[in-house]
């Protein structure tokens, strides 16, 4: 992680899921299956410590919200929710940490592999 220490916020981040339709699946098939050696992700710009001010996470990431993820799954007896998540939420840190990568979100699912020669 060379130094790169997250924020709480960071530390339980989630992702939306993506339905193949008729319409998506080309550029799916495209980007991840029939690229050939063309990786589908800029493995390098992900990273926040090599690339501290243009880091694009190339998925649509967020802090998890713990009861919409297990929204209807009961808690044991007895469970509460984690220091550090409540502090992330109160203080809005976690809302911070939502618009800071929606900011960086440049290379969407469905655009071409950013590795890939135009």
């Amino acid at each position: 992680m060379h130094g790169w220490k997250p924020r709480a916020a960071e530390r339980m981040m989630s992702w939306r899921s993506v339905t193949m339709t008729k319409s998506n699946v080309d550029a799916y098939l495209s980007r991840y299956v029939t690229s050939g050696s063309v990786e589908p992700f800029d493995y390098r710009k992900i990273s926040k410590v090599m690339h501290p001010n243009d880091w694009d996470p190339q998925a649509e990431l967020f802090p998890m919200d713990i009861d919409l993820e297990w929204g209807g799954i009961p808690k044991p007896s007895g469970w509460t929710y984690p220091a550090e998540y409540v502090k992330s939420r109160e203080s809005g840190e976690a809302k911070a940490v939502q618009e800071e990568y929606a900011s960086h979100y440049k290379t969407k699912f469905f655009d071409p592999s950013p590795l890939k020669r135009v």
